[in-house]
């Protein structure tokens, strides 16, 4: 009986992996080692001072947005990127150098394209839109010739913005490109009214035309000469002796 007994409990001792007890025993060590490292936690928590937290960070001021972060210094261009060598000729007066503004300098004399031009304190205050009255007085190839050079400042405005735009640079803080716009587009805008007032009355005049119905001409008619008005103190005489009495 006790043989069978003891032979039973040997099984059953062989049975059980030893996996098992290692994983029972893993965990209990586990747990007493995250209870003291929770309590540890607590007491550092305890014994630290209250931290301020930190205030966000302010949006930029417009005068932060105008000047770039990163400003990086113009690359210098060497001195053969013409390539003489290859004796290409190269047009100064190139249509494409009217996108850029022409900037004589005042020291060297020697004329330059500015992407980007600052205000200026005269120049751009100075200056307004063409009125419709001068230009009824213009002819059609001024005002051709005006709608172009109007056309073409346009461009070089809209250059200048995309320009300002890539660089990240708010341009109406220091240029006058805005209003200079709204000038070409007013001479703009009344160039054509003078043109459609033009071509009203031409289709009028046709369609008097085609009716028979033709301008009167006017006959000057020979006025006969005036006689000569008498003289303030002529007319100042005759009036006081009108005014004596009969003695």
């Amino acid at each position: 009986m006790s043989s069978s007994l003891l032979a039973s409990l040997r099984s059953l001792c062989l049975g059980v992996p030893r996996r098992s007890l290692t994983r029972g025993l893993a965990t209990v060590s586990d747990t007493s080692a995250s209870t003291s490292s929770t309590s540890d936690k607590s007491a550092s928590t305890l014994a630290t001072p209250h931290q301020w937290q930190q205030r966000p960070a302010r949006k930029p001021s417009a005068k932060r947005r105008a000047i770039p972060s990163r400003v990086s210094p113009p690359a210098e261009t060497p001195s053969g990127h013409l390539r003489p060598e290859l004796k290409v000729e190269v047009d100064s007066d190139h249509g494409l150098y009217g996108f850029f503004r022409a900037v004589r300098d005042e020291v060297s004399g020697v004329l330059d394209y500015e992407t980007i031009v600052p205000r200026h304190r005269v120049n751009d205050y100075s200056g307004r839109a063409w009125l419709a009255s001068e230009l009824r007085r213009k002819s059609f190839k001024d005002l051709h010739t005006l709608w172009y050079v109007l056309a073409r400042e346009r461009n070089l405005l809209a250059t200048q913005a995309a320009e300002a735009r890539r660089i990240g640079v708010d341009a109406r803080l220091f240029t006058n490109m805005p209003k200079k716009d709204l000038r070409c587009r007013k001479s703009m805008a009344r160039i054509k009214q003078v043109l459609n007032e033009r071509r009203l009355a031409y289709e009028d005049a046709v369609k008097m035309f085609k009716k028979g119905i033709t301008p009167e001409s006017e006959q000057v008619e020979a006025e006969a000469p005036a006689e000569p008005k008498a003289s303030l103190f002529e007319a100042g005489s005759s009036l006081m002796s009108e005014a004596k009495p009969n003695s």
